[in-house]
């Protein structure tokens, strides 16, 4: 029988294990073929196959993980060799951060049988900036926006970096996570144009380095980008309805709001469901509107366009007045 005797074809295996602080308990017990080398090689042996190990063990390391020691006893034993065996293994490891490299050692001794085999690895690795040969294809970037509220172009203790933003790269929307970073991976060479101009829910900051920037993607980079305070618009839209008339009132929220500035550049935002809307602006001349026909001919709108002048302002507000069109009432007479 070439699968080997009947008590040979099913197997078990177990393992626990146990730890409180730098000392711990590792246990294991195996019956039956657990690898193919343990059923070929005992085709003819009618009795059982199994295996044990018991093993204690102590780690102690540094905070910055720059050292450690880690020493293990182990006790084992299987039918196979039909031998006990106590191992002594130790391994310690030293990093050294200046020199960019790190060493290794592990031993191990059978105590039970100490000229059999025992064993001494020494690692030494070592970290080379050797140039690449061939030329690299693809590029990941890493961007970091942050408020730069001292105006040093430098992120300072106590800053603030500028979560849960939208930015636009070459057309593509993405958001910057909780710590202010944005993600580029495995882009090829090429340029591409950052626009700020997503940033729509960050009130009274603006990246420093206008509405669009461009990123030289040639090589792996880490950017740092920082907003400072803005100019800013605020305003809200209202709506006055006809006490006379009987249809739903319209809402306020979600009504486009446009700025153009003397460049023909564009900048848009919406109303919450308040009404309330805001820009966040560099110095330049404005033209505030909004679409006069958002409502369809039942309403108009008291003034449509405002302008705004934030080369000598900091802060301008203007609302946006609808009024409802009173309706005609036609009486006849008999």
């Amino acid at each position: 029988n070439i699968f080997g005797p009947e008590q040979n074809k099913k197997a078990i295996n177990t393992y626990y294990q146990l730890k409180y602080k730098s000392f711990g308990l590792n246990a294991s017990y195996a019956q039956g073929p657990i690898f193919f080398y343990d059923l070929i090689n005992n085709i003819d042996n009618k009795s059982k196959i199994e295996s044990h190990n018991v093993a204690l063990f102590y780690e102690f390391k540094n905070k910055s993980n720059s050292f450690y020691d880690r020493m293990n006893l182990s006790a084992t034993r299987n039918s196979i060799i039909d031998r006990n065996n106590i191992y002594l293994r130790n391994e310690v490891y030293f990093e050294l951060p200046k020199l960019k490299s790190s060493i290794s050692i592990f031993s191990n001794l059978n105590i039970l049988q100490p000229k059999l085999s025992p064993s001494w690895t020494i690692t030494l690795k070592k970290t080379l900036q050797i140039p690449m040969m061939f030329k690299q294809k693809y590029f990941s970037a890493s961007i970091f926006m942050f408020k730069d509220k001292n105006n040093n172009d430098l992120f300072d203790k106590g800053e603030e970096p500028i979560s849960n933003v939208n930015i636009q790269i070459n057309e593509q929307t993405l958001s910057s996570n909780k710590k202010g970073m944005v993600f580029l991976k495995n882009l090829p060479e090429d340029n591409y144009v950052i626009d700020f101009r997503k940033v729509q829910n960050l009130k009274g900051w603006v990246s420093k380095s206008g509405l669009r920037d461009t990123l030289v993607l040639n090589k792996n980079l880490a950017i740092g980008i920082p907003f400072k305070q803005s100019k800013m618009v605020s305003g809200i839209v209202s709506i006055e309805n006809d006490k006379t008339s009987s249809e739903n009132q319209e809402s306020v929220g979600g009504i486009l709001i446009l700025a153009i500035n003397k460049k023909g550049e564009i900048f848009k935002t919406s109303t919450n469901e308040k009404g309330e809307f805001y820009f966040n602006l560099s110095d330049d001349i404005y033209n505030i509107q909004i679409p006069t026909n958002i409502f369809g001919e039942n309403y108009t709108i008291e003034r449509s366009i405002f302008s705004v002048d934030l080369l000598k302002n900091q802060l301008s507000e203007i609302e946006f007045k609808i009024i409802q069109k009173r309706r005609r009432i036609n009486i006849k007479k008999n």
